[in-house]
C-alpha cells in the first residue's frame, strides 16, 4: 500500500514532465531553426561581398590597358572602363560600407586620375608613372583588405 501523499505527486510530477519535456523540445527545435536561419543569412552575405570583390577586380584590371590604349592614341577604352571601376566601388559601398568608407575612396581616385593623365600626358612620363605607381600600389593594399574581409567571413561561419 502507498501512501497518498505519494499517489498526489506521481500524480503531479507526471503532466509538468511531460510539459517539460515538451518545451525542451520545442526551445531546440528553435534554436536549431535560428541557427540555420543565420547560417543561411551569413552564406548570403559572405557570397555577396565575394561577387561584389570579384567585380571590382576585374573593372579594377582593365584600368591598366584602357590607360596604356589611351596614351597610344586609342581614348575609347578609356571611358567605359571607368563607368564598369565606379560601377564595381558602387557594389562595394552596398555590402561592405566599411571598406567604402575608408580605402575604396583612394582606389577610386587613383584610377580616375592614372586615366586622366593617361588623356593629358604622353606615355613614360613621370607624373603618368607615378599616378600608375600609386594606382598599382592602392589595388593591392585594397585587395589585400578584400581578402581579409572574405577570411573573417569564412572564419565566423566555421565557428557556427
Amino acid at each position: 500500500m502507498n501512501p497518498i501523499w505519494l499517489t498526489i505527486v506521481l500524480a503531479v510530477l507526471s503532466p509538468v514532465s511531460a510539459l517539460a519535456g515538451t518545451w525542451i523540445a520545442g526551445v531546440r527545435t528553435y534554436r536549431l531553426a535560428r541557427l540555420t536561419v543565420d547560417t543561411g543569412r551569413e552564406d548570403s552575405n559572405h557570397k555577396s561581398r565575394e561577387d561584389a570583390y570579384k567585380k571590382f577586380v576585374v573593372a579594377a584590371r582593365a584600368i591598366g590597358p584602357a590607360a596604356r590604349a589611351t596614351t597610344d592614341g586609342g581614348d575609347t577604352d578609356a571611358e567605359p572602363a571607368l563607368a564598369a571601376f565606379r560601377d564595381a566601388g558602387a557594389g562595394i559601398d552596398l555590402c561592405s560600407p566599411e571598406l567604402a568608407d575608408g580605402p575604396l575612396p583612394t582606389v577610386l581616385d587613383a584610377g580616375e586620375r592614372l586615366l586622366r593623365l593617361a588623356l593629358s600626358e604622353p606615355r613614360g612620363s613621370a607624373g603618368l608613372v607615378e599616378a600608375e605607381h600609386d594606382y598599382n600600389e592602392a589595388l593591392r593594399q585594397f585587395r589585400e583588405l578584400m581578402r581579409a574581409d572574405l577570411a573573417v567571413w569564412s572564419n565566423s561561419e566555421r565557428r557556427v
